[in-house]
Parts: structure tokens; C-alpha cells; sequence
């Protein structure tokens, strides 16, 4: 996963490290959903201070990019809907994966490019969550 890919998220890789998976009980599979949440949201914050730092972008632009995402990851009915999948599958990565897929696949097949461009951003966000989980760290870019 060293070279994450925006347009497919959850590839063959993905899915293979989610199959290999052991959960744990549902409660520490519920505060590993919990804690992943945290550690994305502060990766996108040192990612930001980085892309800030190099400017090649407009700083608003750059905040609304990441107010954008941060919304996504902390979103209470996203965060609900993935702990009550835990609660039935009893695995954080695969109700996360459950979740973001459901929310993106409306979007696949949408006239406007822009939604369907959009279907994989959420789905990226909602690997970025699992990938935590299951062990992988995406490195910041310089």
C-alpha cells in the first residue's frame, strides 16, 4: 500500500490485508474505529502544515480541502452507521470498508464526472480509516 491508489482505494491489496484480518473483541474493535479516527484526522493535520509550508496551493484552499475531509472522518451518522456494522460483523476494517462503500456507490454512477470523482474520495477517506486499523501507515508527502 506504499503507493496508495486514489482512483481504486479498495484493491486487491486492500481487500487481502482485510481478509487476514482477526478482530478482536466488538468493544476493542469499536475503540480501534475510535482511535483511527483520531490518527487519520491528525495525519491530515501534519499533511496540511506540510502543503502549507510548500504554498503551491492558495492556504484557503488548502483549509477547505481539509475541512472537507475532516468532516467525512468525523461525520456522527458515518460514525454510528460503522459501529453498529461492528456490532453485526464484529470487524472495524470490514464495517468501515461496509460503510464506505455503500455511501460511495450512488455516486459511481452519476452523470456528472465531479460525483463520481467524489464516490472515490469517500472511499479513499474510509480506507484511510481502515487502513489504520489493519496496520498501515500512509507516509506523509513531501
Amino acid at each position: 500500500m506504499e503507493n496508495f491508489d486514489w482512483m481504486n482505494p479498495f484493491n486487491e491489496k486492500f481487500k487481502s490485508l482485510l481478509a487476514e484480518y482477526k478482530p478482536s473483541t466488538k468493544d476493542v474493535e469499536r475503540q480501534k474505529f475510535a482511535e483511527a479516527i483520531v490518527k487519520c484526522v491528525e495525519h491530515m493535520e501534519k499533511q496540511l502544515a506540510i502543503d502549507k509550508a510548500k504554498a503551491n496551493e492558495p492556504e484557503e484552499i488548502l483549509e477547505t480541502f481539509f475541512e472537507t475531509y475532516r468532516a467525512m472522518f468525523e461525520d456522527l451518522a458515518t460514525k454510528e452507521a460503522i459501529e453498529a456494522r461492528i456490532k453485526i460483523c464484529g470487524s472495524a476494517p470490514a464495517a468501515v470498508f461496509e460503510v464506505f462503500e455503500e455511501l460511495a456507490r450512488p455516486l459511481d454512477s452519476a452523470e456528472e464526472n465531479y460525483l463520481r470523482i467524489k464516490a472515490n474520495d469517500i472511499r479513499g477517506v474510509g480506507a484511510s480509516i481502515a487502513e489504520y486499523i489493519l496496520g498501515v501507515r500512509r507516509p506523509l508527502r513531501n
